[in-house]
């Protein structure tokens, strides 16, 4: 019994012990990256170390390599979702978006159905195929988050609103909360592993009341 309890756990702390990321002199938990895009349109290209058309829309924007993005055009959109882990509206800023490029450009953000204007900065640090790494920052409070409240999902309009598109290489969380299997996940993985115990013991047992 002792054994599966240590089983158990092991398997516990695996889903929750991550490494933490630096990005634009900003600090991550590794799963607090958008990794999924729900849904797209418009004029999106893909570029990665400038080379455009170089991967699909998902690969460039949920990897955590700056120097893959997407520069919007007409009617741009993305929707994307976070899988593994949740933002939550902690302390200050909860989410930062990077953008790509010598000029700062802005775009537009909609959370809990309030669209807001991002402008993003220089972060001070490159990229590794040179270009500048810009973010912009995201309180949930300006969206109507309640403090200790969650989203699992943005949509960033990415039609040009400044000077030049934005060029979106990801986002991150950076108050995030990770997902973990429901109580019964782990009830019925209990379960298991307690019948494959005891169908290693019934053979013994009936050895030794045969003996």
């Amino acid at each position: 019994m002792g054994k599966i309890i240590f089983l158990c756990s092991v398997l516990v702390f695996c889903s929750w012990a991550h490494c933490d990321l630096i990005v634009g002199g900003l600090t991550f938990q590794d799963n607090a990256f958008a990794d999924e895009v729900i849904n797209s349109g418009g004029s999106l290209t893909t570029f990665a170390f400038d080379v455009p058309n170089a991967g699909t829309l998902p690969e460039v924007l949920t990897d955590t390599d700056t120097a893959t993005f997407v520069i919007g055009g007409t009617n741009a959109f993305v929707e994307l979702g976070f899988v593994d882990n949740l933002v939550i509206n902690g302390n200050g800023n909860d989410l930062a978006i990077f953008e790509q490029g010598g000029l700062a450009d802005s775009f537009l953000l909609k959370i809990n159905n309030i669209t807001l204007q991002v402008d993003t900065s220089f972060t001070g640090e490159f990229a590794s195929d040179g270009r500048e790494i810009n973010v912009g920052l995201v309180d949930l409070d300006d969206y109507g988050i309640l403090s200790g409240g969650s989203i699992s999902s943005i949509f960033l309009d990415l039609e040009q609103i400044t000077d030049a598109p934005p060029a979106i290489s990801l986002v991150g969380a950076l108050n995030s909360d990770s997902v973990v299997p429901e109580p019964s996940t782990c009830v019925l993985s209990l379960i298991g592993l307690f019948g494959l115990a005891l169908r290693k013991k019934l053979p013994l047992c009936r050895a030794n009341m045969e003996g």
